[in-house]
């Protein structure tokens, strides 16, 4: 636009004076606030000598950089006293700080991570960090109440949501989960669960509906993590043995879309676990894209239903090359059809 506003001469010169002015006057703190939001200047406090150190460097980084251009007839000494200035005033070098110190202070990497630093200075190479924190239920006001609190700090509650107390029903994270093959208290605080508990205490709240009642937790769930999506229900492998039961489980991989050269398709990876001999469903688990999440909810029904393995090799799905699996090696029927064979045969 430059040439166009110097052939207008004088308007030129106050539409270019015009742009400017709302350019540094409204643009610019645009500029500066939004960039003001995203920082974080924790790492200001926690690490103060080195913040300063690194302020300064900015500083005189930038005002030698400027300073060069006096030599090359670029800029007056008065100019680059005020460009440079100008420069360090948009509070960059503050901003890269506090990123650096909070984000690069147990994270190394830029828009990826790279090792994770511990807290005597030693680095472990990493390309994803998930921080886990735990949790405990927030009973307090509970048990100031006089309601019954378990060992897990949970409020005990029957199958129908109810707490000890007259017409006090608890849900949700505080509620105590029951397991729903075993009956034991678990540390499962989960939506899955915790809406179901809200709709049965919904249900139950003016009348005991004997149908409609928490059998225990199967802890359906399913997440995504760099990009692979993940999913959880039942038993595994590993709880089965710590809880004693027998099973088998089986292994199936197919592509989410058929063929699987299709744009988009994933690899779907299924394992199932099932009791031995009676063939019932205990559990699955499923890795792969976006249909993982409404997988795991076929399989949860399966669960709660107490599915057998031959209910399931004779399950009809419904495919399409851009939304499924192929039907003749869908991983869900794939997995029973392999279940079924090991049950026949007797093999684990």
């Amino acid at each position: 636009m430059r040439p166009v506003f110097n052939e207008m001469e004088v308007v030129g010169e106050e539409v270019t004076q015009t742009v400017q002015s709302v350019s540094y006057g409204f643009i610019g703190l645009l500029f500066f606030f939004w960039v003001g939001l995203n920082a974080d200047l924790e790492g200001l406090f926690r690490e103060p000598t080195l913040a300063i150190l690194l302020y300064l460097a900015g500083t005189i980084g930038k005002l030698v950089g400027v300073f060069l251009m006096v030599p090359m007839r670029k800029l007056t000494v008065r100019e680059a006293w005020t460009v440079g200035i100008g420069l360090d005033a948009r509070l960059t070098t503050e901003i890269i700080v506090a990123r650096l110190l909070f984000d690069g202070r147990l994270i190394d990497g830029g828009s990826h991570v790279v090792s994770v630093t511990l807290e005597g200075g030693e680095k472990i190479p990493a390309d994803m960090v998930l921080i886990s924190i735990g949790a405990k239920p927030a009973s307090e006001l509970a048990q100031k109440a006089g309601l019954r609190i378990v060992d897990n700090g949970s409020i005990w509650v029957d199958d129908y949501m109810r707490t000890e107390a007259e017409e006090v029903f608890a849900v949700g994270d505080c509620a105590l989960k029951r397991d729903f093959f075993t009956r034991r208290a678990v540390p499962v605080w989960l939506a899955s669960t915790a809406t179901a508990e809200a709709r049965n205490a919904g249900t139950n709240l003016y009348g005991i509906r004997v149908l409609h009642q928490i059998q225990g937790t199967i802890a359906a769930f399913s997440t995504k993590i760099g990009g692979v999506s993940f999913a959880s229900t039942g038993m595994t492998c590993r709880t089965c043995e710590k809880e004693g039961f027998r099973y088998i489980s089986t292994t199936a991989v197919a592509p989410d879309r058929h063929p699987g050269k299709l744009p988009g398709a994933h690899e779907l990876k299924l394992k199932l676990v099932f009791a031995d001999r009676s063939g019932i469903i205990l559990g699955g688990q499923i890795s792969g894209g976006a249909s993982v999440g409404e997988l795991i909810n076929t399989i949860a029904l399966a669960i709660q239903k107490k599915v057998s393995v031959r209910e399931l090799d004779m399950m009809q799905i419904a495919t399409h090359p851009l939304l499924t699996s192929a039907p003749t090696i869908h991983p869900l029927v794939n997995g029973a059809h392999q279940a079924l064979a090991k049950l026949r045969t007797g093999k684990k």
